[in-house]
């Protein structure tokens, strides 16, 4: 009952965002040859405002967003064929005026659902999709963003996966709390934090991560029309003895002149750590992989 009433909570989620059309990133550069600016044309106060005030994480695995990947895995069991998929974003529900440290203060909803299918067989099977749901509450001042985050999590093995293979192992659910601090300057964009989990199946699970990264936002180049973007998320959880997972995005991102903001990217990605997907944590593994990613 509970997957179903997320898969609902995101579909409706998703209609609003194609029927406000707002705008996702609201950092970008200035004209080629200037120096990088922080864009002050992201709306106004109040209720459903323009714009985020903490723009999305390029590398990190379980940013909400849609795209479509294919990737080539590496793990004990051997190399595999995925096919990646997810759906989801983040909306501005209401934005506040100058008030914490004469920055902004803005409550968003952020939902997303990401899937992977083994691409090795004939009719491809779904193993794994995990859901998000949360609240972020986001502060901006200059280049100097930041992110409380409370979501919920919870995985959901694939129905032919979960038959061929033994489920009373695979069990995961949790609450979280995460918080993220950012600086942005010329090209590039530095951040880091981390999360404490609750409310956790299993409960043995350990409740700190720490989570880092870097991010680099090019020129304009193709008459403004584009820039190269590229990114390195770095997470350490305390339950795989703070063994460090490494993704990396890179690649081309159209930046055209869309009023609502929208940005259609062409990325090629690198993973090593620990398996992001749910219920799979426990698991070291690689990928390679090009994804086309749309933010809105």
């Amino acid at each position: 009952m509970t997957r179903y009433f997320f898969q609902i909570l995101l579909a409706l989620t998703g209609l609003i965002f194609l029927h406000c059309g707002y705008a996702g990133e609201v950092v970008r550069s200035a004209a080629p040859g200037s120096r990088n600016k922080i864009d002050t044309n992201i709306g106004g106060d109040g209720l459903f405002p323009k714009g985020l005030l903490f723009s999305p994480l390029i590398a990190a695995p379980k940013q909400p967003r849609f795209y479509t990947s294919y990737r080539l895995y590496r793990m004990p069991q051997g190399k595999t064929h995925i096919g990646a998929v997810g759906y989801g974003g983040t909306l501005g529900v209401y934005r506040w005026g100058s008030t914490l440290w004469d920055g902004t203060l803005q409550l968003d909803f952020s939902a997303a659902a990401f899937s992977q299918f083994n691409l090795d067989i004939p009719a491809p099977e779904l193993i794994n999709t995990d859901y998000l749901v949360g609240f972020p509450l986001t502060w901006r001042r200059g280049h100097n963003s930041a992110r409380l985050y409370l979501y919920h999590q919870s995985s959901h093995l694939g129905p032919l996966f979960f038959l061929h293979n033994d489920p009373s192992q695979y069990a995961l659910s949790y609450e979280a709390i995460n918080f993220i601090w950012s600086h942005r300057w010329t090209n590039y964009r530095i951040y880091g934090g981390g999360s404490y989990l609750f409310g956790t199946t299993p409960k043995s699970l350990k409740r700190p991560e720490v989570q880092l990264g870097v991010e680099y936002y090019g020129r304009h180049i193709l008459w403004g029309m584009a820039r190269f973007v590229g990114g390195v998320n770095i997470q350490s959880w305390a339950q795989n003895e703070w063994t460090p997972s490494v993704s990396l995005k890179w690649g081309i991102r159209y930046t055209g002149p869309d009023l609502s903001g929208r940005r259609l990217s062409l990325l090629l990605e690198a993973f090593d750590g620990h398996s992001p997907h749910g219920e799979f944590y426990k698991y070291k593994t690689s990928y390679l992989g090009m994804g086309i990613f749309l933010g809105f």
